[in-house]
């Protein structure tokens, strides 16, 4: 191969950008996350009946949640660094906030190209001992995120399963009588129900779920999650709707089938009609890799449609294709399959009978504390809460050039061949 021919491959492969996504894109994000994303957000758009649900074990009260809260919206830079963090403690079989080992400095560039999450690349030394915190948390985020985290705090759950997760972080056990100020005790529920937070991503790993706080949304939508997940024998799909105009009908759009069969009308069952979810639970018999999105007009006819490009999967082993469907509420949209690639069966993670009981924990007792603090949530002096607009793309963490390297792989392909021919 000619050196200026190897040259040119190369440049292709470095200059070939990488691939940006829209808000609810992106093949990263697994069917679990997107699920606790949807029930964190339900829980917030009525955190005095989420309370009164909770019971006795929820003994600081409903007065402390009184008024609804806004959604969070997801962040993909903390998805990575939560993502990361459920690999490393699984690999350790070990529930803790802090990283087990000091972290090299490069890992938010590495991960996951260069290191898939594994001690072995992700730790100084290839090494990490469990219950040890050499990298807290609050320094494991900023990595990933930079300057712009604002507040940040972190919830770790011993279970991947939507429902079983809430369950966990929301309804166990602890707080202050009579004080909405709190303790560890019951910090992880403080955490999804604060109003300090706007922001979120989540990492789901085998049995590890991680979600990462901050004050600083970067992206914003009036549908901030939708998802399916199981209750029992029951799938539930749900979308979470928030804007200071009511929305006047919200639908799911199913992939395939007549139009009576793909286009499903939600109705509100929790929070109202400007931040509530809106759902439903009598669509069945669904094959595995059922295409679906969500869409939603308001009272003043604006449409918004979730994920913003592409469509959702139901037990599929992505969560997201880039496959587009006729609309059943915009009638401009005609729809049509951009690069339609038929997805693997399956989920990507270990499946899970809805019906089965949580595994005993790997590690018995709570998550450590981090040395010398308790486990409120850090700040810095940058953060703000919100944000006065929408991002409409933002760049994709686990793909750095992928197309440019095939080019260069089928030129260099190509030209052997030639050459082969003209010997």
């Amino acid at each position: 191969m000619r050196p200026g021919i190897f040259m040119y491959s190369l440049m292709i492969a470095v200059l070939t950008p990488a691939l940006s996504f829209a808000y609810g894109e992106g093949e990263d994000i697994s069917e679990n996350a997107r699920a606790i994303h949807l029930l964190l957000n339900e829980a917030r758009c009525d955190p005095a009946a989420t309370i009164e649900a909770c019971g006795d074990a929820c003994i600081e009260g409903a007065e402390c949640y009184a008024s609804p809260r806004a959604p969070l919206f997801w962040r993909s830079d903390l998805a990575r660094a939560a993502q990361f963090h459920a690999k490393v403690i699984n690999e350790m079989s070990c529930l803790m906030k802090a990283s087990p080992c000091k972290l090299v400095s490069t890992i938010a560039q590495d991960y996951p190209d260069k290191c898939d999450g594994s001690v072995k690349c992700a730790c100084d030394g290839g090494t990490a001992v469990c219950h040890t915190s050499l990298t807290t948390y609050s320094d494991r985020i900023k990595l990933f995120t930079g300057s712009e985290f604002g507040t940040i705090a972190e919830n770790i759950a011993l279970s991947i399963k939507p429902d079983s997760v809430l369950s966990m972080l929301l309804y166990k056990n602890g707080g202050v009588a009579g004080s909405c100020e709190g303790d560890n005790s019951n910090e992880d529920r403080r955490n999804i129900l604060s109003e300090a937070f706007n922001a979120v991503g989540i990492g789901t790993e085998v049995k590890f779920t991680v979600q990462d706080f901050s004050s600083n949304a970067k992206e914003i939508s009036v549908i901030s999650a939708g998802s399916h997940y199981m209750t029992g024998t029951l799938l539930w799909f749900k979308a979470h709707y928030y804007s200071t105009k009511p929305a006047a009908k919200v639908m799911l759009v199913l992939g395939d089938g007549s139009d009576e069969e793909r286009c499903n009308e939600l109705k509100l069952s929790a929070g109202t009609a400007t931040n509530g979810i809106y759902s439903r639970s009598d669509i069945t018999d669904l094959p595995q890799c059922t295409s679906y999105y969500f869409e939603v007009v308001d009272e003043d006819g604006t449409y918004t449609k979730y994920p913003t490009e592409g469509s959702l999967l139901y037990n599929c082993y992505h969560s997201w294709q880039n496959r587009h469907f006729a609309s059943c509420l915009n009638p401009d949209d005609p729809g049509g399959e951009d690069h339609y690639v038929e997805p693997k069966p399956g989920n990507h993670e270990d499946p899970v009978d809805p019906g089965a009981e949580d595994p005993d924990p790997i590690v018995p007792g709570s998550e450590d504390p981090e040395p010398g603090t308790t486990d409120t949530p850090e700040s810095t002096s940058n953060s703000h809460s919100g944000s006065d607009g929408c991002s409409a793309t933002m760049n994709h963490p686990g793909q750095f050039g992928w197309l440019g390297l095939l080019l260069a792989a089928l030129s260099f392909g190509f030209i052997r061949r030639r050459r082969s021919n003209q010997e």
